[in-house]
């Protein structure tokens, strides 16, 4: 091994993907880190075809450590074929359980479903170590592919608290309750669209904002099929707009309300996000969620698919001032205390450590 270790880190998304921008940057801060990343948009064939002669050409030079972050569940194979160190893989969501049991694009026990469970066993197996978002991916890990328990930790998400601090609301004569979406089946755009409907009557806006998604279009049509008047569909946001439109919301929808198996194992990322800036939180009470937050203390909690329960939780939030104050008090506190860019890139370093 080299006096300063040699850290490569290669993923398949852009470098400014959450997890990857998460890993890139405590990666950078500790150690000399060549990165190699895939361009923003595209596809994923084209993303890697640029990816794959740059990681050859690194690979033959000095590394002590590979780290592969989301997407990479091929370029681990191809690392693990080459490089001469130890391997740590951020897989960040499983190929077969997001293709074939979130979203249902490929049909289960097809060949090409036992093609992305294939990919995604032999990916974490042939690394050294892997790291998870939560403990209840992790376990998933463990028991859908057989990986050993000792060879998986958990890394949660957090954000970069740069960007997502407290900041002062403006004024508004409307309670907002406020989520972002790309409008996937597990976000349960459809539970907040009806949990809005039974909500009309009340002086609550609820304001959704992203414009696209597999279930965007039907999620509009349903709510304009309704006639409701306090759901407001807004465009997608660029990342630096995002705080702003946060800090306008009385209380914000981390999710995920939808009821696939994986909805019941993630933290939305956005969740991070809205207890940095301060802001009560309501959440679908699932297993990850219960990882790190207590009900009524730190976020209010209601059933995953259950528009009658959320809309009851949004109303109790908006007759009581005081519970939202708590709930937003105590998700900031649990942010500073074990979520920091510092507190998490620490953790992350634990896990190199080892390794190099």
């Amino acid at each position: 091994m080299s006096a300063t270790p040699q850290i490569v880190f290669v993923c398949g998304r852009e470098a400014s993907y959450v997890r990857n921008a998460q890993i890139g940057r405590a990666l950078a801060h500790y150690y000399a880190t060549d990165l190699i990343s895939g361009p923003p948009g595209g596809s994923l064939s084209l993303r890697l075809a640029r990816i794959v002669p740059r990681l050859v050409r690194r690979l033959r030079r000095p590394h002590d450590l590979v780290v592969v972050g989301f997407y990479g569940h091929p370029l681990l194979l191809l690392a693990r074929r080459l490089a001469r160190a130890p391997l740590l893989f951020d897989p960040f969501v499983s190929t077969f359980d997001t293709l074939v049991g979130d979203r249902g694009r490929i049909r289960e026990g097809s060949l090409a479903a036992r093609g992305l469970w294939q990919l995604d066993r032999l990916a974490l197996h042939q690394a050294t170590f892997n790291l998870s978002d939560t403990e209840a991916h992790a376990a998933y890990y463990a028991a859908a592919f057989g990986v050993p328990r000792h060879k998986i930790a958990t890394l949660y998400l957090g954000c970069d608290e740069r960007h997502f601090t407290p900041r002062p609301a403006p004024q508004s004569n409307r309670f907002v309750v406020f989520t972002y979406s790309t409008y996937l089946p597990l976000h349960g755009m459809d539970t907040v669209v009806e949990a809005a409907r039974r909500c009309q009557g009340y002086p609550i806006e609820f304001r959704l904002v992203g414009s696209s998604g597999p279930t965007f279009a039907a999620t509009q049509a349903h709510a304009h099929a309704l006639g409701l008047d306090n759901v407001t569909f807004a465009p997608s946001v660029p990342f630096a707009a995002l705080p702003d439109a946060i800090a306008a919301a009385d209380m914000c929808l981390g999710g995920h309300f939808g009821t696939s198996p994986k909805s019941q194992r993630v933290i939305a990322g956005k969740t991070y996000q809205f207890i940095a800036m301060g802001k009560p939180v309501l959440l679908a009470d699932n297993t990850a969620n219960r990882e790190l937050f207590e009900a009524d203390v730190s976020a209010a909690f209601c059933p995953p698919g259950d528009p009658d329960r959320l809309a009851q939780a949004i109303l109790t939030l908006y007759r009581q001032p005081d519970l939202r104050r708590t709930l937003a008090e105590n998700g900031l506190a649990l942010y500073r205390k074990r979520l920091t860019w510092e507190i998490l890139g620490a953790e992350l370093m634990t896990y190199v450590q080892r390794l190099v």
